[in-house]
């Protein structure tokens, strides 16, 4: 443990260095953030959101209220079909 000790005082600028360049890069991507979500969390637009669309409009639902789940056994997309 001394040694440990030992060379985290005698690096410590170093370690601070360290420290803020990778705080500054989790901060760059941070600020990309909200350009990425949308809504509740993750919102790619995809499959699940044409499906979910087409239901809502076919079946006069809430969209948010439809739950879409695809068999990965199955994996077609909707324009190959």
């Amino acid at each position: 443990m001394k040694t440990f000790s030992a060379f985290i005082t005698a690096h410590a600028k170093a370690i601070v260095v360290i420290w803020l360049i990778i705080f500054l890069a989790m901060a760059y991507f941070a600020l990309q953030l909200p350009g990425k979500l949308q809504g509740d969390g993750f919102f790619v637009e995809a499959d699940h959101t044409y499906v979910t669309n087409e239901l809502a409009e076919k079946f006069d639902l809430p969209s948010n209220t439809i739950l879409v789940v695809f068999d990965p056994a199955e994996d077609q997309k909707i324009e190959d079909t």
